[in-house]
Protein backbone atom coordinates (compact mmCIF):
# COMPACT_ATOMS: atom_id res chain seq x y z
CA UNK A 1 0.00 0.00 0.00
CA UNK A 2 3.02 2.28 0.16
CA UNK A 3 3.71 4.38 -2.87
CA UNK A 4 6.98 3.91 -4.65
CA UNK A 5 9.27 6.88 -4.70
CA UNK A 6 9.22 8.68 -7.98
CA UNK A 7 11.72 11.11 -9.34
CA UNK A 8 11.40 13.75 -11.97
CA UNK A 9 14.46 15.02 -13.75
CA UNK A 10 14.43 18.57 -15.04
CA UNK A 11 17.05 20.63 -16.76
CA UNK A 12 17.00 24.20 -15.55
CA UNK A 13 19.41 26.25 -17.57
CA UNK A 14 19.75 29.97 -17.02
CA UNK A 15 20.10 31.93 -20.21
CA UNK A 16 21.79 35.22 -20.80
CA UNK A 17 20.73 38.47 -22.39
CA UNK A 18 22.64 41.65 -23.22
CA UNK A 19 21.06 44.96 -24.20
CA UNK A 20 23.16 46.31 -27.06
CA UNK A 21 21.07 49.37 -27.94
CA UNK A 22 19.70 50.32 -24.53
CA UNK A 23 17.40 53.12 -25.65
CA UNK A 24 15.99 51.08 -28.54
CA UNK A 25 15.50 48.00 -26.38
CA UNK A 26 13.69 49.90 -23.63
CA UNK A 27 11.37 51.51 -26.18
CA UNK A 28 10.71 48.26 -28.09
CA UNK A 29 9.76 46.24 -25.01
CA UNK A 30 6.12 45.87 -24.09
CA UNK A 31 4.89 47.19 -20.74
CA UNK A 32 1.70 46.62 -18.77
CA UNK A 33 -1.00 48.95 -20.15
CA UNK A 34 -2.09 50.09 -16.69
CA UNK A 35 1.41 51.12 -15.53
CA UNK A 36 2.42 54.77 -15.76
CA UNK A 37 5.68 56.02 -14.28
CA UNK A 38 8.97 57.65 -15.09
CA UNK A 39 12.27 56.89 -13.46
CA UNK A 40 15.88 57.98 -13.94
CA UNK A 41 18.26 55.01 -14.12
CA UNK A 42 22.05 55.31 -13.93
CA UNK A 43 23.37 52.45 -16.05
CA UNK A 44 26.99 51.33 -15.68
CA UNK A 45 28.78 48.61 -17.60
CA UNK A 46 32.23 47.82 -18.89
CA UNK A 47 31.28 46.42 -22.32
CA UNK A 48 29.24 49.07 -24.15
CA UNK A 49 30.07 52.66 -23.28
CA UNK A 50 27.14 53.90 -25.41
CA UNK A 51 24.72 52.47 -22.84
CA UNK A 52 26.39 54.10 -19.83
CA UNK A 53 24.84 57.16 -18.27
CA UNK A 54 21.57 58.31 -16.78
CA UNK A 55 18.49 57.29 -18.75
CA UNK A 56 14.99 58.60 -18.20
CA UNK A 57 12.48 55.82 -18.77
CA UNK A 58 8.95 57.17 -19.22
CA UNK A 59 6.24 54.48 -19.42
CA UNK A 60 2.55 55.01 -20.20
CA UNK A 61 -0.18 53.00 -21.95
CA UNK A 62 2.07 49.99 -22.58
CA UNK A 63 4.80 51.96 -24.35
CA UNK A 64 8.02 53.61 -23.24
CA UNK A 65 10.23 56.49 -24.19
CA UNK A 66 13.88 56.31 -23.17
CA UNK A 67 16.34 59.18 -23.40
CA UNK A 68 19.72 59.97 -21.95
CA UNK A 69 19.59 62.92 -19.55
CA UNK A 70 21.88 65.02 -17.40
CA UNK A 71 20.32 64.55 -13.98
CA UNK A 72 20.64 62.61 -10.76
CA UNK A 73 19.37 59.05 -11.03
CA UNK A 74 16.91 57.44 -8.65
CA UNK A 75 18.48 54.00 -9.07
CA UNK A 76 21.88 52.74 -10.20
CA UNK A 77 22.07 49.46 -12.08
CA UNK A 78 24.91 47.50 -13.64
CA UNK A 79 24.22 46.75 -17.31
CA UNK A 80 24.02 42.99 -16.76
CA UNK A 81 21.53 43.37 -13.94
CA UNK A 82 19.41 45.73 -16.04
CA UNK A 83 19.28 43.13 -18.82
CA UNK A 84 17.97 40.57 -16.34
CA UNK A 85 15.42 43.06 -14.99
CA UNK A 86 14.38 43.93 -18.56
CA UNK A 87 13.76 40.26 -19.32
CA UNK A 88 11.67 39.81 -16.19
CA UNK A 89 14.18 37.40 -14.65
CA UNK A 90 15.45 39.63 -11.84
CA UNK A 91 13.31 41.63 -9.42
CA UNK A 92 15.15 44.84 -8.48
CA UNK A 93 13.72 44.81 -4.95
CA UNK A 94 15.00 41.31 -4.29
CA UNK A 95 18.28 41.71 -6.18
CA UNK A 96 20.28 43.99 -3.93
CA UNK A 97 23.77 45.32 -4.34
CA UNK A 98 25.31 41.86 -4.85
CA UNK A 99 23.42 41.64 -8.15
CA UNK A 100 24.35 45.20 -9.12
CA UNK A 101 21.24 47.17 -8.16
CA UNK A 102 21.25 50.21 -5.82
CA UNK A 103 18.51 52.59 -4.78
CA UNK A 104 15.95 53.49 -2.17
CA UNK A 105 13.32 50.78 -1.61
CA UNK A 106 10.52 52.92 -3.06
CA UNK A 107 12.51 53.63 -6.24
CA UNK A 108 13.38 49.94 -6.63
CA UNK A 109 9.70 49.05 -6.15
CA UNK A 110 8.75 51.49 -8.91
CA UNK A 111 11.40 50.00 -11.20
CA UNK A 112 10.08 46.51 -10.45
CA UNK A 113 6.56 47.72 -11.26
CA UNK A 114 7.65 48.89 -14.70
CA UNK A 115 9.16 45.53 -15.61
CA UNK A 116 6.45 43.34 -14.11
CA UNK A 117 5.62 40.20 -16.04
CA UNK A 118 5.98 36.45 -16.15
CA UNK A 119 9.31 34.70 -15.69
CA UNK A 120 11.01 34.44 -19.11
CA UNK A 121 11.21 31.04 -20.75
CA UNK A 122 12.23 29.48 -24.01
CA UNK A 123 10.74 26.37 -25.58
CA UNK A 124 13.87 25.39 -27.46
CA UNK A 125 17.60 25.51 -27.02
CA UNK A 126 19.59 26.45 -30.07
Amino acid sequence: LLHDRTFEMRLLEHWMIRLVDLGGALEARGYAPNVTDRIAIDVRGDRLDANNGVWLLDVAEGRARAERIEAKAEVRVEAGALASIYAGYLNPLAAGTEAGVWGAPDALARLAGLFVGPMPWMSEIY
